[in-house]
């Protein structure tokens, strides 16, 4: 997960005017090149949901790219932040709106268990 204070302090920074200039950022470029360079699909998850409302979203095509939690409204924000460790992206560079969701952002597989 990002350093949250670092992370918290750029979002307050963001807030009253302050641009990181986050778009010219080297690991940020090369984050979207490579992002650019899948295609159209860009980062694919499968995404497993359990009985207690815990997630487990891990990319189908790039590897290493794993992300959880307990909240299932936290999913695309903690899936964006895997994205970002993954590359390399220090937290003030970490901005949502550098990564776009399109179509169908997710596939839910619900794995359910039959009692005797």
């Amino acid at each position: 997960m990002k350093t949250s204070i670092s992370f918290k302090l750029a979002k307050i920074a963001r807030k009253v005017g302050y641009d990181f200039h986050s778009h010219n950022n080297d690991a940020v470029v090369a984050m979207q090149r490579e992002i650019g360079e899948l295609g159209d699909s860009g980062i694919n998850f499968l995404i497993s949901i359990d009985r207690d409302g815990s997630w487990y979203a891990e990319s189908t095509n790039v590897d290493k790219i794993i992300s959880g939690g307990d909240k299932q409204n936290e999913i695309d924000a903690m899936i964006k932040d895997a994205i970002f460790t993954y590359y390399g992206v220090d937290p003030q560079h970490s901005v949502n709106s550098l990564l776009r969701s399109t179509g169908d952002t997710s596939t839910v597989k619900q794995m359910v268990q039959m009692t005797a």
